[in-house]
């Protein structure tokens, strides 16, 4: 199946709710509504605009009432013709809700008189095919808007300022219409009546003017298009998926004379194609920092975001997350969780992931798509946050979560933003430490855009994760200087997850590193970076509460430790002495007998005395031999160092 007909299918299969209002929730709108966002799948030959102002008539088209629309409301169905719907600055008007400037002669005579020439030949119809309501209706509209008082009555009811430069804003703004009729059934407002959508729909099928050609999607023979509808995706401006209206220079490269000749699209398979994908991707759509991409199963069923965090998913199903005494999140694992997004019909059960990029301002492109068996899809996101899965603080609405003062952790992975953030984003300064990357215009920054693009086959088909990336994480982990403690140690953990998993993918037995201190490992890399957790751990105890910011040696020194390690650990080791003398005499037993250990599991002195860089599992070594130390020292004496409860993560 290709995209054109998953989205006729997905039409198709939901045309039942064509017309109907709802609100849902999506995480990946910014929307403020309180209510959800109202998402509609218009009916054919309709489409969903943004109305600003509201007309009540009654059914003679008497004026009743007119009002603005609240913005969580504005989206609003109308009518559109082939013309209309694909329009550019004069062209075709929508054959009942439309800007003012088609509703008024104030801007332009022509525009007035082709709306309501429009108007009036649907009305004909209406009343030629005996549909009494939507006749009553549609004539209402068109004898309130032959009397040209559209604009002053707007001016004396809402009282708006009617200024030259205000009245240029208006131009565009979209006026949607309710017609109050005794004992009506349907609803009043004309965007909301089936009655009036199914009368269009006939009203515009019985028109034999225009040739049947051959589809070249559904292989049907029906009236054809080269004209599609814009503003598809969100922010995309006047963007098309699918446009041919370039019959210049470079289109047909001397193989054709025309665009009929090189391919037809049926006006009804572009409808279904067009709505279906505004519809689906304002349901559950993302398009956060320039990349737009979607995904829905074949029965609409809910289904974790790809892209979201291990907590976001392990909230999902366990609302009541709550830390144990080690600080660490109560949750079943992935295989558990996960068992809740599983369709009945798991057999016939498929997914759909589209992404997009819109790269001129009149074009947008289809980046990727595929399809494959939901079980599938739902494996591979285990396996992404199974294999990447490390020990992560805990953030909610921008905050760190603290539990008894001390904070909170989960197993697992952030989203792919967090991750693109953390890695390649710098601290704004002291004053605002976040994390952030600098974004152009419209908030998109290249370096995000295009290593999400990357990133999300390795989540979507289990590719490999991209050295380059893994590579930068690993030095940003390796500068904490560079950080404010509790960033430093979001980086740091970030990296690990990604050197785990890209450790276990380059590992031909499939060698798994968890988070708990793996004593046999005698990789040098690892025993490396449990030298230096050691040496980190004995200065930092010996520290005051005057000291809280000062940092360890082995922080100092660990980007050139990690380019230089043995010659760096004999400046560190030399510099450990004073404060391993401080410690109380059990403790300076302890720690000097856990480095000869770590010393001994060298498998020779020419692994010990190299100079060669360390990998990145120097950091996993590091970073599990400080959580073994943490979780052996008693609660009330533990000096973990401190993350600040009140920062903030910019979205």
């Amino acid at each position: 199946m290709n995209w054109k007909e998953a989205l006729i299918n997905l039409y198709e299969s939901n045309e039942s709710i064509a017309g109907v209002e709802k609100r849902v929730k999506n995480d990946n709108d910014n929307s403020d509504s309180s209510k959800g966002k109202k998402v509609v799948l218009a009916p054919l030959y309709h489409d969903v605009y943004k109305a600003e102002f509201e007309v009540q008539l009654d059914q003679n088209g008497k004026l009743l009432d007119i009002s603005t629309v609240e913005e969580d409301d504005q989206d609003t169905v109308i009518p559109v013709s082939i013309e209309s719907a694909s329009r550019t600055r004069k062209s075709a008007p929508h054959p009942l809700s439309d800007q003012l400037a088609y509703l008024t002669d104030h801007w332009d005579v022509d525009k007035y008189e082709m709306y309501l020439k429009s108007l009036q030949e649907w009305c004909n119809y209406l009343t030629k095919v005996n549909a009494e309501l939507p006749k009553v209706k549609v004539n209402a509209v068109l004898t309130y808007i032959k009397k040209k008082s559209l604009l002053n009555d707007i001016q004396n009811w809402l009282q708006l300022d009617f200024s030259d430069n205000a009245l240029k804003k208006l131009e565009k703004k979209i006026v949607r219409f309710c017609v109050d009729i005794p004992n009506d059934k349907e609803s009043q407002a004309c965007w909301k009546d089936q009655a009036l959508f199914k009368h269009y729909i006939q009203y515009v099928r019985a028109d034999d003017t225009s040739e049947e050609l051959l589809c070249y999607i559904t292989g049907k023979q029906m009236v054809c298009t080269n004209k599609h509808p814009k503003k598809v995706l969100p922010q995309s401006e006047n963007a098309k998926l699918i446009s041919s209206n370039d019959d210049t220079n470079f289109t047909y490269r001397g193989r054709f004379t025309n665009d009929i000749q090189a391919a037809t699209i049926g006006y009804e398979s572009s409808q279904k194609i067009h709505l279906a994908l505004k519809w689906i991707f304002s349901k559950q759509g993302s398009h956060r920092f320039g990349n737009y991409y979607v995904a829905w199963e074949s029965g609409l069923q809910q289904m974790p975001d790809i892209s979201g965090g291990s907590e976001d998913l392990l909230s999902d199903s366990s609302p009541k997350l709550l830390p144990d005494a080690t600080g660490y999140l109560i949750a079943c694992d992935f295989n558990i969780a996960l068992k809740g997004y599983y369709p009945k019909n798991l057999e016939h059960s498929r997914m759909v992931l589209m992404t997009f990029d819109v790269i001129t301002p009149g074009r947008i492109s289809i980046t990727g798509f595929r399809e494959m068996a939901t079980s599938r899809y739902l494996k591979n996101i285990e396996d992404w946050h199974t294999t990447c899965s490390w020990r992560h603080p805990l953030y909610k609405d921008k905050k760190l979560v603290f539990n008894n003062k001390k904070p909170v952790y989960y197993k697992g992975i952030p989203s792919l933003y967090d991750c693109i953030r953390l890695i390649y984003g710098r601290e704004n300064g002291s004053n605002n430490p976040k994390i952030e990357l600098k974004s152009k215009s419209k908030k998109i920054n290249p370096v995000l855009k295009q290593t999400f693009q990357r990133l999300l086959p390795c989540i979507l088909d289990g590719k490999q994760i991209p050295v380059d990336i893994v590579r930068t994480a690993v030095q940003r982990a390796s500068s904490p200087m560079s950080y404010q403690r509790y960033n430093w140690e979001q980086v740091l953990a970030v990296a690990c997850s990604l050197v785990k998993k890209y450790h276990y993918e380059k590992s031909k037995h499939k060698e798994d590193f968890t988070m708990d201190l793996n004593e046999s490992c005698t990789d040098r890399s690892y025993l490396y970076g449990r030298l230096l957790a050691v040496a980190d751990k004995i200065e930092y105890s010996t520290f005051d509460q005057n000291d809280n910011k000062r940092q360890t040696n082995a922080k100092r020194f660990m980007n050139s430790f990690a380019k230089r390690p043995f010659q760096v650990w004999q400046k560190i080791e030399e510099k450990l002495q004073p404060y391993l003398m401080k410690l109380p005499k059990p403790s300076r037993i302890f720690y000097s007998q856990l480095l000869d250990t770590i010393h001994n599991q060298f498998e020779d002195t020419q692994q010990y005395s190299s100079n060669q860089p360390l990998n990145g599992l120097y950091l996993l070594g590091f970073h599990s031999q400080a959580m073994s130390m943490r979780k052996k020292e008693d609660s009330s004496d533990n000096k973990l160092e401190t993350l600040n409860p009140n920062e903030e993560i910019e979205e």
